[in-house]
């Protein structure tokens, strides 16, 4: 996966970087350089941002399954 193509997955969604970061398990700044191409884009990153594309999970599921709070929630844990 090219850093065009991330980009263009996670504008598709509607994602905030933040979102990006939270689903990737990262900071925004690791985002940043995934999408500059500063940093490859790794083989599990690619995975689960192609399966959210498909729809093969879903923000449930990422919700149910991610243990730190969702950016922007008011609640400390979903």
């Amino acid at each position: 996966m090219t850093p065009k193509q991330l980009l263009r997955i996670i504008e598709r969604n509607k994602l905030r970087r933040v979102d990006a970061a939270w689903i990737a398990g990262t900071s925004t700044r690791n985002i940043r350089a995934l999408l500059s191409g500063q940093i490859p884009i790794g083989q599990n990153t690619e995975l689960l941002f192609l399966a959210y594309d498909q729809k093969l999970i879903n923000d449930d599921w990422l919700v149910k399954h991610i243990r730190v709070p969702v950016p922007g929630s008011t609640s400390d844990y979903h």
